[in-house]
């Protein structure tokens, strides 16, 4: 059976096809947000993997292995979260271009509704799921976000213990000179 052209559909057609397309249009502007907000992660991400890098070079000069195993943990975790970031907004590209896909399916006068109502429910589900993935990601932002800040105390706890422990040795070495040097 065909379907006949736009303009000869019923009223309540045409308006479920307008509805549907504004449905698709506010999907795609919601994955533009969350593509947006990906992106943001990516250079938050490369901005902290860089610092943590430049920690991790002026860290190797002390002894604070500790510090530099965190920082190092960090960025290792920061390079499997940038991944998974980016994989995500292949995703999201993929996910708007055959919302689009859609919206042009909508349009057209030879629409198959079975084939249609097969396609949507299979976009809405990637939709769904490509929701959840963007919430477990900004959750893990968060933590990572916190992990970084603690791996930061962390560092700057191990830098004044050892600046102390220097200061002591300073101060043994000191004593332990006067000590050998005969009056």
């Amino acid at each position: 059976m065909e379907t006949p052209p736009a303009a000869d559909l019923p009223a309540e057609d045409r308006i479920n096809r307008t509805q549907e397309c504004q449905d698709l249009l506010l999907e795609i502007k919601q994955m533009s947000r969350q593509r947006e907000e990906n992106i943001r992660l990516l250079a938050v991400c490369d901005g902290i993997a860089e610092e943590r890098q430049r920690t991790l070079i002026i860290g190797r000069g002390t002894n604070s292995s500790a510090a530099i195993e965190s920082i190092g943990s960090t960025q290792v975790q920061l390079e499997n979260h940038r991944s998974l970031v980016t994989r995500h907004l292949k995703t999201i590209e993929k996910l708007q271009l055959a919302q689009r896909e859609l919206i042009l399916d909508l349009l057209m006068d030879t629409l198959d509704p079975s084939w249609y109502k097969f396609r949507r429910k299979n976009v809405v589900a990637a939709f769904q799921l490509a929701n959840d993935v963007h919430l477990r990601i900004m959750r893990k932002s968060m933590m990572l976000s916190s992990l970084v800040r603690e791996s930061d105390e962390l560092s700057k706890t191990w830098e004044s213990a050892d600046e102390a422990t220097n200061a002591e040795c300073n101060i043994s070495f000191e004593f332990v000179r006067s000590v050998e040097q005969p009056s």
